[in-house]
């Protein structure tokens, strides 16, 4: 269930346009991370942001079809694992593991 403190600071976003600067930002940072890509974790941190609410910008940008998760997830601030997120079109970077290369959804040699 959603707070009634939740859905003000959402409507007050909204109404602002915070929102939409908050995602014109994101997507700046989705420019230039390229094919590394990014958490959401890595969202929160570049923009200093102590809260959660970047994160769900992000979700709203994979909702558009602005940005993708790409299959694959690294360690966040507290060592757990994220999905990591690029802009749409943009050719995530290959992971190598001893030699082999994960591509097309599975490992292959190289």
């Amino acid at each position: 269930m959603v707070s009634e403190t939740s859905r003000d600071a959402y409507r007050h976003g909204r109404e602002t346009g915070s929102h939409t600067q908050d995602r014109n930002a994101i997507l700046e940072l989705f420019k230039e991370a390229g094919s590394k890509g990014l958490t959401q974790d890595d969202v929160e941190m570049l923009l200093a942001s102590g809260t959660r609410s970047k994160g769900q910008r992000v979700n709203e940008l994979e909702e558009a079809g602005q940005i993708s998760k790409i299959g694959q997830r690294r360690k966040t601030r507290s060592g757990r694992m994220a999905e990591i997120y690029v802009m749409t079109g943009v050719e995530p970077e290959p992971v190598r593991v001893f030699g082999h290369v994960w591509k097309g959804g599975r490992w292959q040699k190289g």
